[in-house]
């Protein structure tokens, strides 16, 4: 079974999901995920890797927390966002590359032009970007501020919200993908 097409009431041509076309899906998804992980495992701890993601994530994300808390300003030390108050350590995985991976799985396994699949690339890529910064930041002034809560935010709301928040913008693109894509 795979994929077949019908017309809606308005006119549009919609595409239903079969068994199928969802177990091919998920083939894709999954051998597309292990190759990007695989891929960002591979280049982690170069030189390269260590400048662009000191100077593009964690310099934002050490300015972010210095706005929420200007009296005591975090910096950028290795991996780890420093300040008077706290040092939180970023592991490997905290930069959003597993985000990354995951969404751009879901995107390239999607059934949909190419060019579509570029701009929600795009985009996605953006959203996480602007996530793993916020996420950072925040949780380097909740360390420094609020650290009796620090570890239910850093153990549940910070890993799962970003999740949240690619699967809707992956979901919303989609479905939006589904009814408007010709057969």
């Amino acid at each position: 079974m795979s994929a077949s097409s019908t017309v809606s009431p308005a006119g549009a041509q919609v595409s239903v999901a079969t068994p199928g076309s969802l177990w091919g899906f998920a083939l894709k998804f999954g051998i597309a995920a292990f190759a990007l992980i695989l891929a960002f495992d591979l280049v982690r701890g170069n030189a390269v890797e260590q400048r662009l993601f000191a100077a593009g994530v964690l310099a934002p994300a050490a300015l972010l927390a210095t706005w929420l808390d200007p009296a005591h300003p975090t910096a950028v030390s290795n991996r780890r966002l420093t300040s008077a108050r706290a040092v939180l350590n970023v592991t490997r995985g905290c930069e959003g590359s597993e985000t990354l991976s995951l969404f751009a799985a879901a995107v390239l396994a999607f059934p949909s032009r190419w060019r579509r699949r570029l701009v929600v690339l795009g985009t996605g890529a953006l959203l996480i970007y602007a996530l793993s910064v916020v996420r950072l930041g925040a949780l380097a002034w909740v360390l420094g501020r609020h650290r009796d809560v620090f570890d239910a935010i850093h153990g549940v709301i910070a890993p799962l919200a970003p999740l949240a928040i690619v699967s809707v913008h992956f979901s919303v693109w989609a479905a939006r993908t589904r009814v408007l894509s010709p057969p």
